[in-house]
């Protein structure tokens, strides 16, 4: 037994320490993908097909391409505010954490240059930090020590977080889900400075590094916790007190989310402008389980307590669906002895678990939640990954009433437990039976060291099966879902992609025409490579794009945010305009305005001969206040000279000769609300009013005695350097108040 925290906080670092440390002494990174399918590898050998897992290629076409793109693309500002690279220029993705504009991520970025490195520490620093908050709420709900370490290293190993780890947002969740859940407890006991503190930044992380929809089911189940614990002071009348307690844990939340306004005032109007803010039930319902039989639901028990029981779920032979949100035969255990014994002080933990269960499975009940409810309307998310943080709690109430029952209490549950185990394993054979699906010696073997681990502890309570069975349960069930590569084996460069880079000048774009080719270099991922795409992966398409994309003859898929192919007319004004150098297809073209380069096995790549490069100026008759102006032939008018084009970014600069009439200058760029212009005309800078071109691109209609043109991109994600300065100065603040009140007692 651990006699202190203070013990069980050391065993924890070490633990975590042995864990993780391998992963930079070995030189692996932490990466679900080599990059040798998005990079058009001709033959894929067996290891290459291995590390290609697919479901989590999220990783390399959004996470890791938003950190190159803030390291690489030019700014005016302290943060990146737009991408150049994809969606004819797209604002940047400032939520869930992979950017400066969170102070976490901020530090990272000073001290790792690396991207691999900064996801990696990002992920597992955030699950070191989970861990430890779950030791310290322990610690405030009086469980023993040796419980609140067990509850603290399953939690961290459990198969949701570990399959998940590549994906930071999903890590950051839960870690400032633990840190708001016990800075909440904190203040309950005493108010001061650094308990708000603590409230204040796990809201703060938990909107901006966490995943918006799961913040809301986080914000509901604490919201649930702070009436349960409420309730009984006001039953006794003790309104005042609970008045001045949750005005002070609502006053460091408000505060936290404050500071994050900035970034979420750009995210609501990009989504109010697309076509998610429209969409219906349906889209939210595809994360719900439909079970319409009794064999599914023996389907979706076993795939839920036992995966492992048909190989590895990262394996591509695995057939089943699997998103990591089981639960393990040994967290089963924990839970059937909280219901036994702490169901009296766990019930909140328990209803949260159960109802968000009941939730994933009910497509009628959800539909009820999500009109009733606000904030359940964010994206499709499954309920039951968000019953992390509860069933921690329940497992560390589990763990502590089982080491302090009497043998044959514990043997009493335990031979239940052990029937039920056997139950689960039967019911799989039968599924396997029922739905064709193959079990290996090896899974068998597996499973059934699961089984033999539960019926040792039957017999032997000690801390060494205790123990045991923790770390037997972390080889069965999560160290097979890690996913770590050789640094090696990255496959960062091939014959294609050396093509494109020699072929797309800076500032123009390639395009896939052909859907059989939609699998190479995916939309995002060519900003790691540095070449632009007229394709995007965005869950918030402006109309703009969506216009543009139809126009180019490609379709909007996935519920309005992705686009991997189009199929363009090459001698249209549109096309045109779109400044596509490069054209990918599937198959040999014969087309005058295009001239084949090479090819590269089923790859055929193609150059684009006439494009308007990246700025274009015709004169234009007077207009007024016109939002479009509409060009039907790129050949008719006459252009005009442009002798200097700048951009940094954000910023784009443009000097001309002075003409004798109004012109219009247009960018290869597309048009957005959040675009400022201002014309300078040889003494002053005056506004103008940028408008769009042929319904998509950004236009800017100049005076006749008009020299250069400026314009800006502004965003309210820009400011948000205001925040980190305002956590400095909290920070100084606490420390020194607690410094000085320190250093007063101690008198």
């Amino acid at each position: 037994m651990i006699a202190t925290y203070r013990r069980a906080l050391v065993l924890y670092i070490a633990c975590m320490v042995i864990l993780c440390g391998w992963l930079w002494a070995s030189g692996n990174v932490l990466s679900p993908v080599c990059h040798a399918q998005i990079n058009g590898m001709h033959y894929l050998t067996e290891p290459m097909l291995a590390c290609e897992q697919r479901k989590l290629a999220d990783y390399e076409e959004e996470f890791l391409p938003e950190i190159v793109n803030q390291q690489t693309l030019p700014h005016t500002g302290f943060i990146v505010t737009r991408n150049e690279f994809n969606e004819f220029g797209r604002q940047a993705k400032h939520i869930t954490g992979n950017t400066p504009a969170n102070l976490y991520t901020w530090v990272l970025f000073q001290l790792i240059k690396d991207p691999y490195q900064i996801l990696a520490t990002q992920s597992l620093s955030l699950l070191f930090l989970f861990g430890l908050w779950v030791l310290l709420i322990c610690r405030e709900l009086k469980i023993t020590p040796t419980a609140g370490l067990f509850a603290a290293l399953s939690g961290v190993t459990t198969p949701f977080l570990v399959y998940w780890l590549t994906f930071p947002m999903h890590i950051a969740t839960v870690c400032w889900t633990a840190a708001l859940l016990y800075g909440l407890m904190r203040i309950f006991r005493q108010r001061d400075g650094l308990r708000w503190l603590v409230v204040a930044f796990a809201t703060y992380g938990l909107f901006l590094m966490g995943y918006p929809q799961t913040a809301v089911y986080s914000v509901w189940m604490l919201a649930g916790y702070v009436g349960v614990v409420s309730w009984p002071l006001l039953r006794r009348g003790m309104w005042w007190d609970v008045a001045r307690w949750l005005g002070f844990a609502l006053s460091a939340a408000v505060f936290g989310v404050l500071l994050t306004i900035p970034a979420y005032l750009d995210l609501y109007l990009r989504y109010r402008d697309s076509q998610r803010f429209w969409v219906k039930d349906e889209f939210f319902l595809q994360a719900i389980q439909v079970i319409t039989s009794a064999k599914d639901v023996l389907l979706y028990g076993v795939s839920r307590f036992a995966p492992e029981l048909y190989g590895n779920p990262l394996a591509s032979t695995y057939p089943l669906e699997f998103d990591g949100a089981n639960i393990t035969l040994l967290t089963g255990i924990m839970v059937v002895v909280a219901v036994c014994y702490r169901r009296r002080v766990a019930w909140w933990w328990l209803a949260c678990v159960v109802g968000l269960w009941v939730l994933t499975i009910s497509p009628t009940l959800f539909t009820v939640v999500l009109h009733l409810f606000p904030g359940f309307r964010l994206s499709a998310w499954t309920p039951a990954w968000s019953t992390v943080v509860p069933m921690v709690l329940v497992v560390a109430y589990g763990c502590d009433a089982l080491l302090g029952l009497p043998v044959a209490q514990v043997r009493r549950v335990f031979g239940w437990v052990i029937i039920a185990q056997c139950m689960v394993v039967g019911g799989g054979f039968m599924v396997a039976r029922w739905f064709d699906l193959p079990i290996a010696s090896w899974d068998m073997v597996r499973i059934g060291l699961l089984i033999m681990t539960t019926i040792v502890w039957y017999w032997r309570q000690t801390p060494l099966t205790t123990w045991g069975a923790l770390v037997i349960s972390i080889l069965v069930t999560a160290a097979p879902l890690f996913v770590a590569q050789p640094r090696s084996a990255l496959i960062r460069t091939t014959p294609l992609t050396q093509t494109l880079g020699q072929s797309v000048p800076t500032g123009a774009r390639f395009a896939i025409v052909s859907p059989a080719l939609e699998y190479l270099l995916a939309p995002n991922y060519n900003a790691v490579l540095g070449i632009a795409s007229v394709h995007s992966y965005n869950n918030f398409f402006t109309p703009y794009y969506q216009r543009l994309i139809t126009q180019l003859g490609g379709k909007i898929t996935v519920y309005g945010k992705l686009n991997r192919a189009i199929a363009p007319d090459y001698n249209s004004t549109v096309f045109w305009m779109s400044n596509i150098a490069v054209v990918l297809v599937a198959q040999p073209l014969d087309h005058p305005n295009l001239e084949l380069v090479t090819q590269h096995a089923d790859v055929w790549v193609y150059h684009v001969k006439q494009r308007m490069g990246q700025f274009w100026r015709i004169p234009v008759q007077r207009v007024a206040n016109v939002a479009d102006i509409h060009i039907p032939d790129y050949q008719v008018p006459q252009p005009l000279p442009i002798t200097q084009y700048q951009t940094k970014g954000d910023v784009v600069e443009l000097h001309y000769p002075v003409a004798a009439t109004q012109s219009l200058v247009v960018l290869s760029t597309l048009y957005e609300s959040n675009w400022q212009a201002e014309s300078f005309d040889g003494q002053v800078w005056k506004k103008v009013v940028p408008v769009s071109v042929n319904g998509a691109f950004l236009g800017v209609v100049v005076p006749a005695q008009s020299q250069a043109v400026q314009l800006r991109y502004v965003t309210y994600v820009q400011y948000m350097w205001i925040s980190h300065l305002t956590w400095l100065l909290c920070f100084i603040t606490v420390g020194v108040w607690y410094w000085y009140s320190t250093r007063r007692t101690q008198k």
